[in-house]
């Protein structure tokens, strides 16, 4: 799958990725249509929510000065993302590296993944996509596959945990409006067996 060279977390963070055209994210400003909502836990599996209905989060963070991002990751940061990451047993992400300051993340489902769509939606997820890190906001990010609709996940580090949120476009070129609800993801309690491995 084409990528752009370069991509850019801009304002709210913004990115663009040549697969889906430019887009990026911001405030929704208009009421959803009533016949077309969105539930968190529908586009974005580890929003951690209790609102089956819950619509995509009308108050983003304030836009902030961005900067270019770059997949060339600082070795400290890569240092502490390479790996095995879990939320709970929805699912399993395996970080690795990619040539000398690089990295990509394949995304494992783990709730029923071998039953009807979510087959092909598993598949799609456990495409392998580059992270992008932005040293102006110090965070990370990667596009990747949802359920029905594109999807960006925004992160940082913090301690033993990955902490972000995700974005969702709805078509291919739209922006991405931020999703309600945080994600946050720990260290597998045990390793796979796959061992660790950089990605040429």
């Amino acid at each position: 799958m084409p990528r752009s060279k370069s991509q850019t977390f801009r304002g709210c963070l913004l990115i663009t990725i040549s697969a889906l055209g430019s887009a990026g994210c911001r405030a929704k400003t208009e009421k959803p249509a009533p016949h077309a909502p969105q539930s968190a836990a529908t586009e974005a599996p580890l929003a951690k929510s209790n609102d089956a209905d819950q619509q995509p989060d009308e108050s983003p963070p304030k836009p902030a000065a961005g900067g270019p991002a770059t997949t060339t990751l600082p070795a400290a940061i890569l240092e502490s993302i390479v790996g095995c990451w879990q939320l709970e047993d929805r699912e399993r992400w395996m970080i690795q590296r990619t040539g000398a300051n690089g990295a990509q993340v394949v995304r494992e489902l783990l709730e029923h993944a071998d039953r009807g769509s979510k087959a092909g939606y598993a598949k799609r997820a456990a495409l392998p996509a580059p992270i992008s890190f932005n040293a102006a906001e110090n965070t990370l990010g990667f596009s990747t596959a949802g359920p029905s609709h594109a999807l960006l996940f925004v992160f940082s580090v913090n301690a033993d945990e990955l902490e972000g949120r995700w974005a969702t476009s709805h078509a291919p070129g739209a922006a991405y409006e931020w999703l309600a609800g945080n994600v946050s993801l720990r260290r597998c309690a045990a390793a796979p067996n796959t061992p660790e491995k950089t990605v040429p």
